[in-house]
């Protein structure tokens, strides 16, 4: 397998539902399921809120890509393009705003390095810097 070709200098999100342990141990199964499955169907429904960004006069499509798993969302882009620099930060606030909206406490960061991110197997490793806010 050439997994150059699914490596490169690329931004990522990382988000994380805080006390998602103790919701688990204390709540309803079903009802965490449904809270769940409304949050991660609106939040990968970005296309829905905001197809397109605009950076000056250029346009151009929100494309990034996410990983979903139990209380875990990672938004990764293509490249280290601006605006998949943009694209990540569109991404980023719309799911900020999804957790709002769902009343679900998350918290994040956005970074940036070399990453290998594999969608077809699910590999995804690297050690992308953090971003000073």
């Amino acid at each position: 397998m050439n997994n150059s070709l699914y490596t490169c200098d690329r931004y990522i999100a990382f988000f994380d539902i805080i006390g998602f342990k103790n919701q688990i141990l204390e709540k309803n199964h079903e009802d965490i399921i449904k809270k769940l499955y409304d949050f991660y169907s609106d939040v990968t429904n970005i296309k829905k809120y905001s197809l397109y960004g605009s950076y000056g006069r250029d346009k151009f499509l929100i494309k990034v890509k996410y990983a979903i798993f139990s209380d875990t969302i990672l938004i990764i882009s293509d490249d280290s393009s601006n605006f998949s620099n943009l694209g990540i930060s569109f991404a980023s606030i719309h799911v900020l705003t999804m957790a709002l909206v769902h009343s679900v406490p998350i918290k994040g960061a956005i970074a940036f390095g070399k990453m290998t991110a594999d969608f077809p197997n699910s590999i995804f490793v690297g050690k992308p810097k953090l971003q000073k806010a």
